[in-house]
């Protein structure tokens, strides 16, 4: 009898290594794109806590004229995202929110956020920040809300 392996139990060995590295190198490349899509998604929760919080703390909300307008600090660190936001105002919980864009002004965004009481402008007991984070094609959006 003869030691050693035919070309045929060679060739059917090869085949199964090859497709099991196939499939173990696909399921790596999935890992990578979901470790890759979390620490995303981390970054995006860190720069949206650090902005929020400073946020509440730093922002004025006073009178301009028949309008109110809220001033929130720019964040300390963006982290690559691009950072859109957005403000709105409500006198209780019940209401709804709607919300408009806050303008760039330099080293603050500005937002104006009024409500009605009896059909006339007045302070809001509530306002509320949409943040919308954006990089690499996905988008993160936060939101807090607080009394002034």
């Amino acid at each position: 009898m003869k030691k050693g392996f035919s070309l045929v139990e060679i060739l059917v060995a090869l085949a199964i290594f090859g497709l099991l590295s196939g499939i173990v190198l696909s399921s790596l490349l999935g890992l990578f794109r979901v470790n890759q899509s979390a620490g995303l998604e981390a970054r995006a929760v860190v720069v949206a806590k650090d902005f929020l919080e400073r946020a509440v703390k730093e922002s004025s909300y006073t009178a301009s004229g028949t309008s109110y307008v809220l001033n929130v600090p720019k964040p300390a660190q963006t982290q690559g995202f691009s950072v859109s936001l957005k403000a709105a105002g409500r006198m209780d919980t019940s209401a709804a929110l709607t919300f408009s864009s806050c303008t760039d002004a330099g080293s603050t965004y500005t937002c104006t956020v009024t409500c009605n009481q009896n059909n006339t402008p007045a302070a809001c007991r509530l306002v509320a920040l949409e943040v919308q984070l954006r990089d690499r094609g996905k988008t993160f959006t936060f939101y807090r809300e607080w009394a002034p």
